[in-house]
């Protein structure tokens, strides 16, 4: 949702010789034709044709008698970004919007912050004033907008001016203004619940097995590959919520564990066919077996850090 507020002074009149009537409320457009003049804001990282898509047919305007107006509005809008899967399910992308105008220089308006608005400040007496209101943290709470996936964290905002140059024109100037909204996904125990801890339910179950694979009752093999093909299939899972690109710490993890479980499904192949042809026992088995519980000893505890630190943040 976007909040405009400007100023037109055609639209100003005296109360007193209008029945004491302060505000009133006219329609945007009519049959396709804009009615009152609207600032020309567009979304710089937009990807669709018209870089800002807003919904004139389907709102009013309210308009004072100083001549300031306002309009609330839905905009549909599609911006690119780059999102970094690095720390799923714990990442926290942050998207930038650069809202700006085309039509005018900074000879003619400058867009500047105002507390949490922007306005447009005229260099004459018949420039028009804008101001424009996009939705914040507090805003964003205020309302209670839920989504099922992302949830807003932060949200800032800055006002500049950028200069460029051009075939017809020469050391112009434009202003903008620059919204970074820093999303993390939500509900994010659900998360924990659904794809870390079977994986760690799963590398436990690794470490009991090979402790145990002494036993000749003890099918270490079988349950191997079990625990294999159920991380093979939690590692397909996490890589369907992904885009293509990147390379998710979790994907590594599970990698790691899909290794470990076939080292300890060989390790138990080579213990049961020793233990059942009552061999003596090779002295680089008991070695084998201390050095693959080191290592995941070692492996999970750093992992355990690295998710701790992703989930504190």
């Amino acid at each position: 949702m976007m909040k405009l507020t400007w100023e037109d002074y055609r639209l100003s009149w005296q109360p007193d010789e209008y029945d004491g009537i302060l505000e009133t409320r006219l329609p945007l457009t009519s049959q396709g034709d804009e009615l009152i003049w609207r600032p020309e804001l567009v979304l710089n990282e937009s990807v669709s044709s018209d870089f800002a898509s807003f919904i004139p047919e389907t709102t009013a305007v309210v308009v004072k008698h100083t001549g300031k107006i306002y309009w609330y509005t839905l905009a549909n809008m599609q911006s690119f970004c780059s999102v970094s899967v690095r720390n799923y399910p714990f990442d926290k992308p942050n998207f930038h919007l650069t809202f700006t105008t085309w039509l005018y220089q900074t000879t003619q308006r400058i867009l500047v912050r105002t507390y949490s608005v922007f306005s447009f400040l005229p260099l004459n007496s018949k420039s028009f004033i804008a101001v424009t209101d996009l939705i914040d943290g507090n805003a964003y709470k205020q309302y209670d907008i839920k989504h099922g996936l992302w949830e807003l964290d932060i949200a800032t905002v800055d006002a500049n001016v950028a200069s460029y140059d051009c075939d017809s024109c020469e050391n112009q100037t434009q202003s903008y203004v620059h919204y970074v909204l820093e999303l993390r996904r939500g509900e994010r125990f659900s998360h924990f619940l659904a794809i870390i801890l079977p994986c760690l339910i799963m590398s436990g179950l690794t470490t009991v097995v090979i402790c145990l694979s002494d036993k000749e009752e003890t099918h270490t093999s079988e349950i191997g590959l079990t625990c294999v093909l159920t991380l093979f299939v939690s590692l397909t899972f996490v890589f369907t919520k992904l885009p293509s690109t990147g390379q998710p710490i979790i994907g590594s993890y599970i990698i790691w564990l899909i290794i470990e479980a076939v080292m300890v499904t060989v390790y138990g192949l080579i213990n049961a066919l020793n233990l059942r042809k009552k061999r003596p026992r090779m002295p680089w088995l008991r070695k084998t077996k201390y050095s693959i519980v080191g290592v995941k000893i070692v492996s999970s505890i750093i992992y355990a850090i690295i998710f701790a630190v992703m989930f504190s943040k």
